[in-house]
């Protein structure tokens, strides 16, 4: 699904082949409601809040399926982002190299601008590979804050009504035709962990 080759109704076909029928109900209801309710992360919509504001570039690339579009609206986070690659509408997976070169060529943007943030070493370590610093998100805010602050992203609190207002007036993605800010770009990798 996620290399967008399988349709939902696809997966849970090839699935149910392999286990007992009375887990068809399970296997079915797991694939039509994975990740469509996502729960907020305030403290990472706060970082990248702050990094919007500072004005950086936040990309999002994603080993997702085609139902990403559909249980994004429900992740504050994404409005941030001015470019978001999903691993469905290229038919490529981090931690390929392909994957990476289609990011850098649709989102316009060099290796050596950006600053790879994934909860995934094997991802960290292909971008790497090619050009970016990055770091492993380890679930640990003050552990990224760090990470960041080390690689010279300037990060600076912002105020609860700041947050607000970047909130209700997000960059909209038309085109991913974002040009790149001196410095350092952030790309965020989101998985498909439950």
């Amino acid at each position: 699904m996620d290399r967008g080759t399988m349709t939902d109704e696809e997966a849970v076909r090839s699935i149910c082949k392999r286990i007992p029928q009375s887990e068809w109900e399970l296997v079915e209801r797991f694939v039509r409601e994975f990740r469509m309710k996502q729960e907020p992360n305030p403290p990472m919509e706060a970082l990248l809040g702050e990094l919007k504001e500072q004005g950086y570039h936040l990309f999002l690339m994603s080993n997702t399926s085609h139902r990403f579009r559909a249980f994004s609206k429900n992740i504050p986070s994404v409005g941030y982002m001015d470019g978001i690659w999903i691993s469905c509408e290229c038919g490529y997976l981090k931690p390929e190299r392909e994957a990476y070169v289609d990011f850098f060529r649709k989102m316009k943007i060099e290796p050596q601008e950006s600053y790879f943030v994934d909860d995934s070493p094997a991802n960290i370590e292909a971008g790497m590979r090619l050009g970016m610093r990055g770091c492993v998100y380890h679930q640990d805010m003050q552990e990224l804050r760090r990470n960041l602050r080390e690689a010279g992203i300037v990060l600076k609190v912002l105020r609860h009504d700041v947050l607000r207002r970047l909130r209700l007036h997000h960059v909209s993605m038309q085109g991913n035709q974002f040009p790149a800010r001196s410095g350092i770009l952030p790309v965020f990798g989101l998985s498909e962990k439950p």
